[in-house]
This record gives C-alpha cells, structure tokens and sequence, in this order.
C-alpha cells in the first residue's frame, strides 16, 4: 500500500489515479471505471494492491529516485564549487584562486 501512496505522490495525483495508470501501463489497454472502482475498493479494504499496480509503483519510484540522482549530478556540473581562497591554514599544492 505504501508504494502506491508513494508513487501518487511523486506523480502528484490520486491513489485510484495511480491504479488507473498501471493497470493501461501492465495491460496494454485502458480499464473500465468499473474494473478500476472494484480494485480501488479491494485497494482500500484490504490494503493490499494488484502486482501490477505494485511493479507500476515501483518503477515510479526507481525513476524518481535515479531522476534525484542524475538530477544533483547535473547540478554540480552547472555549478560547481568556487574555488577557496587562500589561508594561512592551506596546505601545500591545495589550489589558489588566481
């Protein structure tokens, strides 16, 4: 049940939603409102979801976590650290700004 929650909220939409996107993703066709009410319902009842909707989720949150990833590596590149200025504390071959 927690994956669910997690990956609604990384997609920032619904549970149900969630559901709705795994079962097209998994099946390869978009589910009737019934079949999606009736998993949602079972969902909510026993807490338990669909291994569909449990892979679907997991995914989500493998590509978030490598996107956070990629994401701050990309950042240290467009900005990196500025260099130090010198002190009398320095070591020997530390790098000096010029």
């Amino acid at each position: 049940m927690q994956s669910i929650a997690i990956a609604a909220n990384i997609l920032d939409t619904s549970e149900y939603e969630v559901l709705r996107l795994a079962y097209a993703e998994w099946h390869g066709h978009v589910a009737s409102p019934r079949v999606i009410e009736q998993t949602f319902s079972r969902y909510l009842r026993e807490g338990k979801a669909p291994y569909w909707a449990r892979h679907y989720a997991d995914k989500v949150i493998r590509e978030f976590d490598a996107g956070q990833a990629a994401g701050a590596w990309v950042l240290l590149m467009l900005f990196p650290p500025k260099p130090r200025k010198p002190t009398a504390c320095m070591n020997p071959g530390d790098q000096l700004l010029a």
